[in-house]
């Protein structure tokens, strides 16, 4: 059921001349889904220019970066699809957490692909897609950054405690030693 980005994209390298990627505005974790796309573009050899979300492209082939944008939240991937949907573009979606957004997966059409980075908004999609044949599920971008391995077996003391405080915060009672990652590196 998980696609595999790297063949995935892949096809896009054949099908596809250039592509314009474009940029989804956020914190840290969003900057480093950036990086590890880029990455994965260069080690695929993708002809790619950088391009932002509020423009209204006709007749491109776009990349929508990777991320949660697509929730009620934040605004600007749904913005983006809404105005450029149905102007002869093909859209891919990079792996997002998706909801609250079914009117939109109702009107798109075969032209959007849409990517999640988890099963719940893989399910959310494909039961509310136009077409649901344009629904994947795939890892996060962040999982092509190099060496990511060499952090998963290190023997590690204490405890971190590293909950957001931004509005994808939970209401879990926030521990006094908290670190919020995606404050500290932007």
């Amino acid at each position: 059921m998980s696609l595999d980005i790297t063949d995935f994209l892949s096809e896009f390298k054949d099908k596809y001349e250039k592509i314009k990627y474009i940029v989804n505005p956020g914190n840290a974790g969003d900057s480093m889904i950036v990086s590890a796309t880029f990455k994965l573009f260069k080690d695929l050899g993708l002809d790619f220019s950088i391009h932002n979300s509020n423009e209204k492209y006709d007749g491109d082939v776009l990349v929508y970066a990777g991320g949660g944008n697509l929730t009620d939240k934040y605004h600007s991937l749904r913005n983006f699809l809404w105005s450029n949907h149905d102007r002869k573009n093909e859209i891919l979606i990079l792996p997002h957490t998706i909801c609250h957004c079914t009117p939109l997966l109702n009107t798109i059409g075969s032209n959007v692909k849409i990517i999640t980075r988890e099963r719940v908004s893989y399910e959310y999609i494909k039961g509310n897609m136009r077409h649901p044949e344009n629904a994947f599920l795939a890892d996060d971008m962040a999982f092509h950054i190099n060496n990511l391995e060499a952090y998963r077996n290190q023997s590690h003391i204490g405890t971190c405690n590293i909950f957001r405080l931004d509005v994808e915060k939970t209401n879990i009672k926030i521990p006094e030693t908290n670190k919020d990652i995606s404050r500290d590196f932007i």
